[in-house]
């Protein structure tokens, strides 16, 4: 048997005999400790909000997928291959 099935059979026996049984107690003791700690943070996000007018320009967004899967982008209109970025990064 593979550790990993192993390990997932016995995190489904803890969770299914022991943490169920539990659930209510720790989501109490979990609410409580995130309750007393709790942090008020500033809305970063308005100050950082960005209008562009020109209607003529163009804005290229790279994203970076270490797996280089590019499925979800078939249909837009510039895509370099993982070989290119590779080699721009000079591998």
């Amino acid at each position: 048997m593979e550790k990993d099935i192993a390990n997932g059979m016995i995190n489904r026996y803890f969770t299914l005999n022991y943490y169920l049984d539990q659930a209510p107690i720790v989501a109490e003791v979990l609410t409580a400790y995130l309750n007393a700690h709790k942090v008020e943070k500033p809305d970063i996000w308005n100050a950082r909000e960005l209008t562009l007018t020109d209607k003529g320009s163009e804005v290229i967004i790279g994203i970076w997928d270490a797996r280089c899967g590019y499925g979800y982008l078939q249909k837009q209109p510039f895509r370099q291959s993982c070989r290119k970025a590779r080699q721009w990064k000079g591998r």
